[in-house]
């Protein structure tokens, strides 16, 4: 999830440059994209942990801006007995970035993009898919 928070290309750019600077030939750089970051989302439930008498909620949504980027809030609750006793809210900006260009900005610093997922179980990804798992290999030094 770090690479959403690289705003333009120039920071977007420098990330994989200084990473190619320290793989080995052939090594392999594995980071994941939420293209589903794209549009404006409501806030949402996006999971529940349960421990005991406690649950913790994670909810997400945003709102698009100007150039590319993207309000993101993250509300975490904490409930004892099904009360509310604690809830948290971040805000943060966050870049947006396509498949594309991705791919792209990859090839410009040196990697060759060879396998791509849309979740943790190593599926494939597939167009339309909200998360990108990229795995790339440094073919260049730059």
């Amino acid at each position: 999830g770090s690479f959403d928070h690289f705003i333009n290309d120039d920071e977007r750019l420098l990330s994989p440059l200084n990473i190619n600077k320290h793989l080995n030939p052939n090594g392999i750089l594995v980071f994941d994209v939420f293209l589903g970051l794209m549009k404006d989302t409501p806030l949402s439930p996006a999971g529940v942990v349960k421990m005991g008498n406690k649950e913790f909620h994670r909810l997400v949504g945003g709102k698009i801006l100007p150039d590319k980027k993207k309000v993101t809030i993250l509300v975490f609750e904490e409930y004892e007995h099904r009360k509310l006793i604690n809830r948290i809210e971040e805000h943060s900006i966050v870049g947006l970035i396509d498949r594309q260009k991705l791919h792209s900005l990859l090839g410009e610093t040196g990697f060759n993009v060879k396998k791509e997922f849309s979740n943790y179980n190593y599926t494939d990804f597939k167009e339309g898919d909200e998360l990108l798992i990229v795995e790339a290999a440094k073919v260049k030094q730059i």
